[in-house]
């Protein structure tokens, strides 16, 4: 069991990183077979589509988001901000490939006529929860908290994609400073 569980890791690490370096469109399980080094059968075993693959790496990085929000839970509400958007500004493949959350997800939801599939991983709505708790913990009203936590994912979302169109981390550095300046007024 846990070999198949590591078979099953192995690929969903390599067709995250395939589909944030080349699209979901332009990456076939063959790929990740390939760049796995396995054989396509073994892919076909744990994955029958490649859709299913993709669902399987959004999850993954909604379980990854939930465990980083809860390592940085011991923070005060300021501090899980500044330390969250230090690993934003910190991720120099954000700069080179665009957001892998992003990219993926809305080639998914173009892909599917269900766009509120419970099988699709909201990741999304997964940062919009972190961030209205925390300012909630910071004294807003719950309305309050919900279109700053919107807000945040908005302008997070356009920083990452302006930094990638115009290859420059610096935006990326500044959006993360900015906003920490905003939400320590708060």
């Amino acid at each position: 069991m846990a070999q198949k569980q590591n078979k099953q890791t192995v690929l969903v690490g390599v067709a995250a990183r395939l589909f944030h370096q080349r699209g979901y469109n332009r990456v076939s399980l063959g790929d990740i077979a390939e760049a796995a080094d396995m054989h396509q059968g073994n892919v076909y075993y744990y994955y029958k589509t490649k859709k299913s693959i993709a669902y399987a790496v959004l999850t993954h990085c909604n379980d990854m988001l939930l465990e980083l929000y809860e390592a940085l839970k011991i923070e005060p509400p300021t501090k899980r901000f500044e330390q969250f958007l230090n690993y934003v500004s910190s991720q120099s493949s954000y700069t080179e490939y665009g957001c892998p959350i992003a990219a993926l997800s809305a080639e998914m939801v173009f892909e599917n006529a269900d766009k509120k599939s419970s099988d699709f991983p909201n990741i999304y709505q997964t940062y919009i929860d972190w961030f209205t708790q925390n300012f909630v913990e910071l004294g807003l009203s719950k309305q309050q908290a919900v279109l700053q936590g919107q807000q945040l994912l908005s302008a997070m979302q356009g920083a990452i994609h302006v930094s990638h169109i115009m290859a420059d981390v610096g935006i990326l550095r500044n959006f993360s400073t900015t906003e920490l300046k905003k939400i320590n007024q708060l």
